[in-house]
């Protein structure tokens, strides 16, 4: 058995399918996940190579597909016990919306931004005695306040 230094995965080096199955996880923890441009890209910006795509509960399969293979590789980068992502999750009051970075053909950030009513903020000496707390918000309209939004994921930047 080996252990890959780059991108951590156990395989047996002289079993075929580890050594396939080690190759395309490589590939994607050190380029990013695969994910040329298509149509039904929603894209918010553009420069260059770069692009940022937008994906929520409305998005199409596809692309929740890609935003949470993303994700899984950004779980290996966190204390977390879960993924910050799942394409299969429902529509709820959180209204997750993911912004994908991508470089050419691949996916190389993730943003992940939902709606909290509280969040909890301390600092390491208070965080035995943590407890979450109302955010004083600034009202933006449609009964949305600043407080509404929090950036909880940046991960994944090659």
């Amino acid at each position: 058995m080996r252990c890959c230094p780059k991108c951590g995965m156990m395989y047996d080096s002289e079993y075929p399918e580890d050594v396939r199955a080690h190759r395309i996880y490589h590939d994607k923890v050190v380029n990013g996940v695969y994910a040329r441009k298509i149509k039904s890209d929603k894209i918010c910006w553009e420069k260059g190579d770069f692009r940022i795509t937008v994906v929520n509960y409305f998005s199409p399969i596809t692309q929740k597909r890609r935003a949470g293979e993303a994700g899984l590789l950004a779980h290996r980068d966190t204390p977390f016990d879960f993924a910050p992502y799942h394409p299969k999750e429902d529509l709820d009051k959180r209204n997750v919306h993911l912004f994908l970075l991508s470089r050419k053909i691949r996916i190389i950030g993730l943003l992940k931004l939902e709606k909290r009513a509280h969040v909890q903020k301390f600092t390491w000496q208070e965080y035995e005695n943590a407890g979450g707390k109302e955010l004083p918000g600034r009202e933006l309209g449609s009964g949305f306040t600043t407080s509404h939004f929090l950036l909880l994921f940046l991960f994944y930047i090659l």
